[in-house]
């Protein structure tokens, strides 16, 4: 861990040392002269499980924020937001639902906190404490020099900002990190898709054959084949079709064995009345004599619900 920098009269300064990982390059001009802090906001930096991470104070924020990227890095315990909310001046990604908290132990220097943050894609900084903070510890702002002051267990605490200088070299180094992750990706980007290129291509050719032998299986034999299977000795089955007359009731001994004995075991749904064949093709004619005693024509032939044949009857008769 590397040295930290504090002062007899209180100040704590920004955390030597490189970031944890890459963020966002803002357009920080270097700046010498008595007016180094007016157009910036605080930057400073901060140990997280050892490891150095970068902290923006901001008065305008409604909410301490914690970054997804700091909390996946370093395996930070995350909970459920009690109140989940939309925020959307965060990042580029448009609107975002934030519904999870994290509690991130800090240091700089010889100040040490714990602040309740919520987790959200931040591209600007690791930690970036807000109103919530500033109300808790009763911070004092000085904004000719951007320092923060505060009292915590009896001490006067007085954070000091990165100078613009030290902002532009960390943005220098994090774009040079950014640019070698880029390409790192770039190039295993293209070696997938290269794998994946070559994977199609022989799926398609495999594909290709498949189809190409299930084309050209035929179960007719050509003449040829005949030929050759003839004059080979080879045996060869030929299968005549033929027609035959199909009845129920009377029983073809042209018929296999196997299906005659399925028609003798369901006998019971063929009755003996029901007339053999199906009736004409020209249609079916119904002559009704309206005379008494007469019988229902057609009535073994055609079978119709026992109450209704009854009414029906009685109609006749």
């Amino acid at each position: 861990m590397p040295p930290l920098e504090d002062a007899d009269d209180g100040m704590e300064y920004a955390i030597d040392g490189e970031l944890l990982v890459t963020r966002r390059t803002l357009n920080v001009q270097a700046k010498e002269d008595d007016e180094v802090q007016r157009d910036n906001i605080f930057h400073t930096r901060c140990h997280i499980k050892n490891k150095v991470c970068s902290v923006i104070i901001d008065g305008g924020s409604c909410t301490n924020v914690a970054s997804t990227v700091l909390v996946e890095k370093l395996n930070l315990l995350m909970m459920k937001h009690p109140r989940p909310y939309k925020l959307q001046w965060l990042n580029d990604c448009g609107g975002i639902k934030v519904n999870k908290q994290v509690l991130v132990s800090f240091s700089i220097g010889r100040y040490k906190d714990e602040v309740l943050c919520d987790v959200v894609p931040m591209h600007a900084g690791h930690l970036l404490l807000g109103r919530p903070w500033q109300y808790d510890r009763r911070v004092t702002h000085d904004g000719f020099k951007n320092r923060y002051s505060f009292i915590m267990e009896g001490k006067t605490i007085t954070l000091a900002p990165l100078s613009p200088r030290q902002v532009y070299e960390d943005q220098l180094r994090v774009k040079k990190e950014s640019e070698l992750r880029n390409e790192s990706e770039l190039e295993g980007t293209k070696n997938k898709e290269k794998t994946t290129e070559k994977e199609s291509k022989k799926r398609e050719k495999i594909e290709s054959v498949e189809n190409k032998e299930r084309k050209s299986v035929s179960v007719y034999a050509k003449e040829s084949d005949v030929k050759a299977a003839f004059f080979a000795n080879q045996p060869m089955f030929v299968l005549l079709y033929k027609d035959a007359y199909f009845n129920t009731n009377e029983l073809n001994d042209c018929l296999p064995s196997v299906v005659k004995s399925l028609l003798q075991d369901f006998k019971d749904v063929f009755p003996d009345d029901v007339p053999n064949g199906l009736p004409p093709v020209k249609g079916i004619e119904h002559q009704m004599d309206f005379i008494p005693g007469a019988t229902i024509p057609n009535r073994p032939a055609y079978r119709s619900n026992p109450n209704e044949t009854k009414e029906l009857q009685r109609q006749v008769e």
